[in-house]
């Protein structure tokens, strides 16, 4: 069937609309080619979208929570540097982890309704020279690196929970189960570390996985 030139500008348009909302639908919308971020469906910027590669500063704007008030939550330093990823937090401050940032901004919108802003674009921090390079593991393997802006499979730590996994590469979770070979029942809030021993097998498995997904795309 054969198209006349008059309407196929408005048939682009239309494809074009279409696939915006689709990507709204899903929960995800990437502005410029930039970084995806997880929405919701207010079309915010959701908490579970928070990521180890974002700073302290880039969770405040993106999320709408005001600096005082993540540092408060978070008992953090005062001193404490905006462009501090918060994966580097895990090793400044003993027991800190990413989860604990969606919780305080999850609890910070609850008490202010109507403080979330809409998705706006972010950048992944600058990375030091060399890093995102593939270099050895004890086992002989290389480290997976950055794929699209994601962070390295290589942060996924036997202290992440699935749902950890999931939030952070914007996979579902149950993806990641079927991909790993774990029952479907396993419990997506227990430690990679706990799920391991239960299963005998190694949070490598969980990197693996997670890889596999990420280069289908």
């Amino acid at each position: 069937m054969k198209v006349h030139r008059y309407v196929l500008p408005f048939v682009l348009i239309a494809v074009l609309l279409g696939s915006t909302l689709v990507g709204k639908a899903i929960g995800y919308w990437s502005t410029s080619g930039k970084t995806a971020v997880m929405v919701d469906e207010t079309g915010a910027a959701d908490p579970e979208g928070i990521k180890g590669w974002m700073t302290l500063a880039q969770v405040s704007e993106t999320y709408g929570i005001p600096k005082e008030e993540l540092w408060a939550r978070l008992n953090l330093p005062a001193d404490l540097p905006a462009d501090t990823a918060l994966k580097d937090l895990e090793a400044l401050i003993d027991g800190f982890e990413t989860s604990a940032v969606r919780d305080a901004v999850v609890a910070y919108r609850a008490e202010n309704p109507g403080s979330a802003p809409l998705v706006s674009e972010i950048t992944p921090p600058a990375k030091p020279a060399g890093e995102g390079e593939a270099t050895p593991t004890p086992s002989g393997e290389a480290q997976a690196t950055p794929v699209g802006g994601l962070p390295s499979t290589s942060e996924i730590k036997g202290k992440n929970t699935l749902s950890d996994v999931a939030a952070m590469y914007g996979i579902p979770v149950e993806r990641i189960i079927a991909e790993a070979g774990l029952p479907v029942d396993v419990d997506t809030k227990a430690t990679l570390q706990t799920i391991a021993s239960k299963y005998g097998i190694e949070v490598l498995n969980i990197r693996q996985a997670v890889d596999r997904i990420l280069a289908a795309r």
